[in-house]
């Protein structure tokens, strides 16, 4: 299922930049060119933030989250293409559109840090950001509907998304620093040598192993 999705994805958005392209190269840029530009950046940005969403589905984590990310992905810029070419009026869509698109952002987010290996003394980085990161998403929704004026409000909600950008940002960090396999990794990983005398063994990686040269058993976990 994750292939063909990323296949139709794929498809979508070769076929939207080739009628991006068209319209830049097509004689005199006009209203329907800016339309036509605007929804394949549009359909572009779906993708990304569906795919986003879609990296916990590998693990099975969080549940259905990911496919609620994906759909508000969907469907929230799906709004945002038919706004650009409708003809009338669309502010409670608009606020509709926008707000779906914030869930689907901040699912993918959440869904991206996730998926990080951290150490465990490391764990509450990831936590911290994730509930940040939901806070904050929760903020921009709040602000989209109330059409909040309040100063206090905004520099509350500046703080949030720049603890929530240091925390994401922190992550990646993290993940690279712990060095720590896929469990996949794992299974494929074969140890040949042992570490010990050098002789020769035959086992998967993390497994308790046992070398017949020199009777020693040890387990190799990188």
């Amino acid at each position: 299922m994750r292939r063909a999705a990323m296949i139709i994805t794929l498809i979508s958005v070769v076929v939207w930049a080739l009628l991006a392209v068209l319209a830049l190269l097509g004689g005199e840029f006009g209203d329907t060119q800016w339309k036509i530009l605007l929804s394949s950046m549009l359909v572009t940005a779906a993708a990304a933030v569906a795919l986003a969403c879609a990296v916990p589905l590998y693990e099975g984590h969080l549940g259905p989250i990911p496919w609620i990310g994906i759909g508000a992905s969907a469907v929230g810029f799906g709004l945002m293409i038919l706004g650009i070419w409708a003809d009338t009026s669309w502010d409670g869509a608009l606020k509709l559109a926008l707000s779906l698109v914030i869930l689907a952002v901040a699912i993918g987010a959440i869904g991206l840090v996730d998926g990080a290996r951290v150490r465990v003394a490391h764990q509450w980085v990831v936590r911290v950001s994730q509930g940040l990161v939901a806070f904050g998403g929760a903020l921009l929704i709040a602000a989209v509907w109330g059409e909040i004026d309040n100063e206090w409000f905004w520099r509350l909600t500046g703080v949030v998304l720049v603890l929530t950008a240091a925390g994401v940002v922190s992550v990646p960090v993290l993940h690279r620093m712990a060095r720590i396999p896929r469990a996949d990794d794992i299974d494929a990983a074969r140890v040949a040598q042992c570490p010990f005398c050098g002789g020769p063994v035959d086992g998967r990686l993390a497994s308790q192993l046992h070398c017949p040269a020199c009777d020693m058993r040890f387990r190799v976990l990188i």
